[in-house]
């Protein structure tokens, strides 16, 4: 209430702060592309078709997802003892959700992008709800920075006039499996939304433009 200015990542996040103070800006995320790990994915194809990277926060929305597997590799595993929450939503994702996918621990913020080598699809499930929909779309602005195509919920956090034609967009829960199972036969088709969404996320969402704004 006493800042001088505030700064939100969406517009959702800007009208639910209006209450507390009305000088606030709307700053997108944006990223370093092509600098560090934010460069074109040369791997492809070493690992698991589809890749979903985050936190045991996302249990609900990672069970979401069709049972792919070990067709799908989730990033961000932890099992540290020091953090027995963490470790018991991991567990719970592990044994009861996704049982069958590959794990791949957390990674460190220096080389978190590495997540994303060696896949050719990311998966961004999403449960739609008030709190969500205030995140921001850094998971797509992820895939585009690898250039990978990206499956996400259809919710208004992932809708952009500017970025919807390179976008795989889930329209109902129900219909995850049959989306998936579309764009994983025809890899030409992903590989040109990868591509595309790579274009335009360097277009609209440069790091460099967002702390012009800053």
């Amino acid at each position: 209430q006493n800042s001088d200015v505030v700064l939100a990542s969406t517009d959702v996040l800007a009208e639910s702060f209006k209450k507390y103070n009305s000088n606030i800006y709307v700053v997108p995320n944006g990223l370093p592309f092509d600098e560090e790990g934010f460069t074109l994915t040369e791997d492809r194809h070493s690992k698991s078709p589809f890749v979903w990277a985050g936190s045991e926060t996302h249990k609900e929305d990672i069970a979401l997802l069709p049972n792919l597997g070990d067709k799908l590799t989730l990033c961000g595993y932890k099992a540290d003892i020091s953090d027995p929450l963490s470790k018991e939503e991991w567990r719970v994702i592990r044994e009861d959700i996704a049982p069958s996918a590959k794990y791949e621990y957390h990674r460190f913020i220096e080389n978190y992008m590495s997540a994303y080598d060696g896949h050719e699809i990311s998966l961004a499930p999403l449960v739609d709800n008030l709190f969500n929909a205030g995140k921001s779309n850094l998971k797509i602005l992820e895939a585009g920075a690898k250039g990978l195509p990206i499956i996400c919920s259809a919710n208004i956090n992932y809708k952009d006039d500017r970025l919807d034609p390179y976008i795989i967009h889930v329209e109902h829960p129900d219909d995850w499996e049959k989306v998936i199972k579309n764009i994983y036969t025809t890899p030409d088709l992903a590989k040109e939304l990868g591509m595309g969404l790579a274009e335009q996320v360097r277009k609209h969402f440069n790091i460099t433009q967002m702390n012009d704004i800053r």
